[in-house]
């Protein structure tokens, strides 16, 4: 079965799951904005800020998250799969994001399924990804794209999402300056 092969349900962990180390993470501050809401995830000393739409899509999410100290945004979609995997899972893949009518994003794209998460992931490499959050605040619908012979399309409503992005990203920023 591919690694992204189907959405299922979502589940309170949605939010919570990082593919950096497949590890639930605490999630406190939340705020809504639209069909977006912006939260922050940590674990030990451990955080990163996500502006994140889990309405548009039964099962899934696509989130930006910002980690200090750079606060570099990173784009990636999670589907709940409801099964673990004991070994993981990893594959190359390429994705197109299209805000709008504007011209898309073309995307190499690492598939990834971790041991211990019931997750499959999406993270999007992006030549421009200040470009991509640019149109992400002032658009109306992300267009997403996955896959080249029988691709699987998703779209997300991008109603409060320059808000959630902004509110993310200042969030980030600040935990970096409380760490300098």
């Amino acid at each position: 079965m591919p690694i992204l092969a189907r959405p299922l349900l979502l589940t309170g962990a949605l939010l919570l799951a990082t593919p950096a180390a497949a590890t639930m993470f605490n999630a406190d501050r939340v705020e809504p904005s639209g069909h977006w809401h912006s939260l922050r995830l940590s674990l030990g000393e451990a955080r990163l800020f996500r502006a994140t739409n889990t309405l548009d899509q039964p099962g899934t999410a696509f989130s930006v998250d910002f980690a200090p100290p750079h606060c570099q945004p990173q784009a990636e979609l999670r589907v709940e799969m409801h099964e673990f995997v004991a070994t993981p899972e990893t594959r190359q893949g390429s994705a197109s994001l299209r805000i709008d009518d504007l011209p898309p994003f073309a995307a190499p794209t690492d598939l990834r399924r971790d041991p211990g998460d019931s997750g499959a992931y999406a993270l999007f490499t992006l030549d421009e990804p200040y470009r991509l959050l640019h149109e992400l605040r002032s658009g109306e619908v992300l267009s997403l794209s996955l896959g080249d012979d029988d691709p699987w399309e998703l779209d997300f409503v991008l109603d409060g999402a320059g808000p959630a992005l902004d509110r993310a990203a200042r969030l980030c920023r600040r935990a970096g300056d409380a760490d300098a």
